[in-house]
C-alpha cells in the first residue's frame, strides 16, 4: 500500500481529505459550488444553518478518523503536521463564513470577527460530534439542531 500510495503521511493525508470531502474529487471544500452558493446567499440564518449542517455532516464522515489523527499526532511529527494543517483549514473556513454574515451586518452586537471565528471553529470541531452522537448516542438530527441553536444565539443579532 505505502508503495502505491506513499508514504504514512502521505495515505494518512489521502484519506483524511476524502474523507472529509465525501468523494475523491480534488476540490477544496470551499470551491464547491454548494458552499459557494450558501455564501452568496442573503439570508443569514439559512447562510449559518446550511453550513453548520454541512459540517455536522462532514463531523459524522471525519470523527472516526479525526480522534486517530489527534491520537497519532502526540507521538509522529507527520501527523501533528497535518493535524495542524487541518485544524488551520477549519479555522479559515469558519472564518470566511463569519466574514460573509458580517458583510450581511449579522454578526451579534459587540462580536468581533475573530471572537466569531473563534466560536464557529469549535462549532464544527469533529470531536463534539464523537462525543455527543458516537459516544452518548444522540440522533444525528438533534445534534445538527443543537448546533444551530448554539450558533444562532451565539452568532446572530
Amino acid at each position: 500500500v505505502f508503495t502505491s500510495v506513499g508514504g504514512k503521511a502521505t495515505m494518512l493525508k489521502l484519506a483524511f481529505d476524502w474523507t472529509l470531502a465525501g468523494d475523491d474529487e480534488p476540490v477544496a471544500i470551499a470551491d464547491r459550488l454548494e458552499v459557494r452558493r450558501m455564501l452568496e446567499g442573503a439570508d443569514p440564518a439559512e447562510l449559518l444553518d446550511g453550513w453548520i449542517a454541512m459540517n455536522a455532516h462532514i463531523a459524522r464522515r471525519l470523527a472516526p478518523l479525526y480522534h486517530v489523527l489527534v491520537v497519532a499526532a502526540d507521538s509522529d511529527a507527520d501527523a501533528a503536521a497535518l493535524l495542524a494543517t487541518t485544524d488551520q483549514q477549519r479555522a479559515e473556513g469558519a472564518r470566511a463564513v463569519m466574514q460573509r454574515l458580517d458583510a450581511l451586518g449579522a454578526l451579534r452586537r459587540g462580536l468581533d470577527l475573530d471572537r466569531a471565528a473563534g466560536i464557529a471553529d469549535v462549532l464544527i470541531d469533529p470531536m463534539p460530534y464523537r462525543r455527543l452522537v458516537a459516544m452518548r448516542g444522540w440522533p444525528f438530527e438533534a445534534y445538527v439542531e443543537h448546533l444551530q441553536r448554539i450558533a444562532a444565539a451565539s452568532l446572530l443579532q
